[in-house]
């Protein structure tokens, strides 16, 4: 479940700054991020370059996703201080759910999102919220986002 968690929020992160054409680019700094999840002891680092930030991927189908998965995006509110989006993934597991992503700050950003996940016949409601903080101009080690390459 904990790898599932990341990875989901993952794709709300990436929805969240990709969603956005540039004109409606994200108030933040590009360069490495900390992702703080709620409930999981262990960070996420992310290295979002300025190119990355700028690209327009407002259709998620040209997000290469997990094999088996299948999702689609309703952007409901989009600015440079906030993104509101309702996101149904189906396939190999189903999640249906809405996300708001809130930029505090060109350094600070928080998400909270609530849905319904479906794995295995089973249905359960997952609520999630991550805080965001930018760490500095230069990613060092970490590699930037590939979007070329599925979502693991």
């Amino acid at each position: 479940m904990l790898h599932f968690r990341l990875a989901f929020c993952s794709v709300f992160v990436l929805v969240a700054f990709f969603g956005l054409s540039p004109a409606w680019a994200l108030d933040v700094k590009a360069g490495l991020w900390e992702i703080k999840v709620e409930g999981l002891a262990e960070t996420q680092q992310a290295c979002m370059t300025r190119a990355l930030l700028d690209t327009d991927l407002s259709d998620i189908a040209s997000m290469k996703m997990p094999e088996g998965v299948k999702c689609t995006i309703e952007m409901k509110e989009k600015n440079s201080k906030s993104v509101v989006s309702h996101t149904r993934c189906t396939g190999t597991f189903a999640i249906e759910g809405d996300t708001h992503l809130e930029v505090l700050s060109p350094e600070s950003m928080s998400m909270k999102s609530t849905s319904v996940m479906n794995f295995g016949g089973q249905k359960q409601s997952l609520n999630s919220s991550a805080q965001y903080k930018w760490l500095s101009s230069d990613c060092g080690d970490v590699k930037p986002m590939d979007l070329s390459k599925p979502l693991e």
